[in-house]
């Protein structure tokens, strides 16, 4: 088990980068895999002034950010591979970063407490319930071209059907294979972005259920697809699908 010294082949890059100042405290750290996913989770180890300042909890992504701001000052990090057994089985390279005196903080926040900020009321994507009167009322005018260009991609998606889930990850030549995910990457943005949105929008605005009944449809479709296949983002063959 080791750290790799060369960024591999699709990788992330490291951060903070050598040297680098930072505006924002804490920073977003980032480094490359000791192993494959599975065999260790990593611990990320930050000193300022030759003593410890952070250690985080152990994670199984080569990502992670702090909870809390850091001072501004110099820091040192590194980032320890843990094994099965609890053993620090690799150790990367020391990297030094800078917190500058006016960075903004910006620490990780509780997903739960981002989550309380969400409106409850329905729907609240791209319009709020509550707005969707005030809306309605600007469709014939400051919202007009807006409204026409959303109505043709509506009634042309209607016709639309759903796509079968992809499956080029069958297909063992590479030039083969990247062409077929370009093509099913087309086809999926057609469907999922274009289509079912356009469908969906505008059954908020009009309450046509015609339109609602059809994005359902779609979306139920692609509901239906393995989650941890190919379309995951975990999948190595491209994660726009």
């Amino acid at each position: 088990m080791e750290f790799p010294e060369i960024r591999p082949s699709g990788a992330n890059y490291v951060r903070p980068s050598e040297d680098e100042a930072l505006a924002i405290s804490p920073p977003g750290f980032s480094w490359w895999r000791a192993a494959e996913r599975g065999r260790c989770e990593y611990r990320v180890v930050v000193k300022r002034e030759d003593v410890e300042h952070y250690t985080s909890p152990p994670t199984s992504d080569p990502i992670h950010i702090p909870d809390a701001a850091f001072p501004a000052g110099q820091y040192a990090w590194h980032v320890e591979a843990i094994g099965p057994s609890g053993d620090v089985n690799a150790v990367s390279t020391d990297r030094s970063f800078s917190i500058t005196e006016a960075a903004i903080e910006q620490p990780r926040a509780d997903p739960a407490s981002l989550l309380e900020h969400v409106p409850s009321e329905h729907p609240r994507l791209l319009f709020l319930g509550s707005q969707l009167d005030l809306v309605r009322k600007t469709l014939t005018t400051t919202r007009a071209e807006a409204f026409t260009n959303l109505s043709r991609m509506a009634n042309e998606a209607v016709s639309i059907e759903p796509i079968a889930e992809p499956d080029y990850d069958q297909i063992r030549d590479a030039a083969e294979r990247k062409l077929a995910y370009h093509t099913c990457f087309q086809a999926t943005r057609k469907v999922h972005d274009q289509g079912m949105r356009a469908l969906a929008l505008m059954y908020v605005l009009t309450g046509d259920r015609a339109y609602g009944e059809r994005a359902k449809a779609l979306i139920v479709d692609a509901a239906g697809w393995n989650p941890d296949a190919i379309s995951s983002i975990l999948a190595p063959y491209g994660d726009e699908v």
